[in-house]
């Protein structure tokens, strides 16, 4: 079997989950074939088989598009179906707010106006609201606006940009999750507070957390958080309010799981092969 692994790695000895992912091949038997989309050569792209496991770290358009000529019907993968590949997603708010799941109040576009500001931040309970620039990562991207004034000058700055924008409800929340789905089972799990004089609990910055093991109505809405977009594997963010209600901020897929691994000491990458090498193809 082989553990076919796109990484975008500066380093010439790979990241930190290019050494999780190898150290796991090495442990399992598995082949492990790293294709570094930064300078692999696209004619030199292998052919995947039913032995073969593909899995994407790197989030940038090349490492899509390798992941896109790569995947096939036969090979093993982390999406319920290959070809959602395929697809462009965007935000997760419209399959959390579709099914029912506790997303966080959302409007998934700049407004077009000065009219139309007002009236967003009106649908959002008022002011803090969050502004988000899809495709960040640790914190990068999220605004906390606190007035009408601000957000109209944001949102001026915005429409001249090619950024994909979301509107959101702030939540005063006490700490963020992040919870770790494999299949239907959420198999490690942290949480973490904020620094002082920062609205964001998962940052670069951010202190590493503890391991804390969540009940399980709130991993079952991790586990579905993950399922409706399509996936077999994520990494959940929930908010947490001062009531203890559980709030969707974002699955990220491909996760950085090297973090919850240190934290809770569970070899996640190692679970995350053992679940791709049992799959029925």
């Amino acid at each position: 079997m082989r553990f076919v692994f796109i990484h975008s790695s500066k380093n010439s000895e790979g990241g930190r989950t290019y050494k999780l992912f190898a150290d796991s091949c090495k442990k399992l038997g598995i082949e492990f074939f790293p294709i570094n989309c930064r300078k692999f050569d696209y004619f030199s792209l292998p052919e995947l088989d039913s032995n073969d496991i593909l899995y994407r770290s790197a989030t940038g358009e090349r490492a899509r598009v390798f992941e896109k000529l790569l995947i096939n019907d036969s090979c093993r993968h982390f999406y319920s179906f290959w070809d959602q590949s395929l697809r462009g997603r965007g935000t997760t708010y419209f399959y959390h707010k579709k099914h029912g799941l506790p997303a966080i109040p959302t409007i998934p576009l700049i407004p077009k106006d000065r009219d139309e500001v007002e009236k967003f931040a009106e649908e959002l309970g008022g002011f803090p609201i969050i502004v988000k620039a899809i495709g960040g990562s640790k914190g990068v991207g999220v605004m906390r606006v606190d007035s009408q004034k601000s957000l109209v000058s944001i949102c001026d700055f915005l429409r001249g940009e090619d950024t994909s924008v979301i509107i959101r409800k702030y939540v005063e929340h006490e700490y963020y999750g992040r919870l770790i789905v494999i299949g239907d089972q959420v198999v490690a799990s942290n949480r973490a507070g904020s620094l002082d004089g920062d609205f964001r609990t998962n940052t670069s910055d951010t202190p590493n957390g503890e391991t804390y093991v969540f009940p399980e109505d709130v991993q079952k809405v991790a586990v579905d958080a993950v399922s409706v977009l399509g996936l077999k594997f994520g990494g959940v963010d929930l908010l947490f309010d001062a009531d203890g209600n559980a709030h969707i901020a974002e699955v990220n897929f491909p996760t950085d799981f090297g973090c919850c691994q240190d934290i809770t000491g569970i070899d996640i990458a190692t679970m995350m092969l053992e679940f791709a090498a049992k799959l029925e193809r």
